[in-house]
Order: C-alpha cells, then structure tokens, then sequence
C-alpha cells in the first residue's frame, strides 16, 4: 500500500492487508466486515493489526 503516510495518524489511521482494509477514526473503527452486527458499521470494538499495513492521510 503506497497511499499517504507511513504509521498511525493523530485521527485518521487506515490499515489495509492484500484482502481487507479497515479505518479508525478518532478512536472509532469503520469496518466492513463488522459480521453480526447491524446498522452502521462503525463501533468502538477495537480489531487486531497484526498483517496490516498501517498508513494515515498526511496531517491527520
């Protein structure tokens, strides 16, 4: 993944593997893979990062 910056960002960190890409944003994760749940897939579970590449938007 080449997109923004390397690390997490001070509100916007996204982690992306070759199948899957996830954000956090202000300490919320938006996930599309929240299975089981319904509504809004946004949820203050937190998901392990172990395999992902971790990036941030410069200046966020």
């Amino acid at each position: 993944m080449s997109y923004g910056a390397p690390g997490r960002g001070r509100h916007i960190t996204i982690y992306a593997n070759a199948g899957h890409t996830y954000m956090v944003v202000d300490g919320r994760r938006y996930d599309t893979s929240a299975i089981g749940e319904t509504g809004s897939r946004w949820t203050s579970t937190h998901r392990s990062s172990q395999g992902y590449v971790v990036r941030h938007p410069p200046g966020l």
